[in-house]
């Protein structure tokens, strides 16, 4: 390897080092994994955004108006100002939005959207 191959080596690894990473598509499966070509993730592999759930997770829910009075505030069960939050539940086929983190020698992924065709 002469000079200039490997000075061109060095601007190599060194631009490695202050690009930051792309964005990257990937599909929901089974269970909460995601699947980026031949990699799989597992729920441990990578964060979720806070607007967006798993389905099968646990049931959320949103108030839809004023309660009643302090007596339905008590028991959630009964509130009639409560209502499922529907939106934003990823299911198996869905494509999402994940972006790698650069932290060390552990590198999560952060699930950053639910990506769907226009219209």
């Amino acid at each position: 390897m002469n000079a200039y191959e490997r000075m061109l080596e060095v601007m190599k690894r060194q631009g490695k080092k202050t690009t930051p990473p792309a964005p990257v598509l990937g599909r929901m499966g089974k269970g909460g994994k995601i699947k980026l070509g031949n990699l799989v993730l597992e729920k441990s592999d990578y964060l979720l955004d806070c607007s967006l759930r798993l389905a099968g997770e646990k049931k959320t829910y949103m108030h839809i108006g004023p309660p009643a009075g302090e007596a339905e505030l008590a028991v959630s069960a009964h509130n009639s100002t409560l209502e499922e939050y529907t939106e934003n539940i990823l299911a198996e086929g869905d494509q999402v939005l994940l972006l790698r983190l650069e932290n060390g020698g552990f590198r999560p992924y952060i699930l950053l959207a639910k990506v769907v065709e226009p219209g």
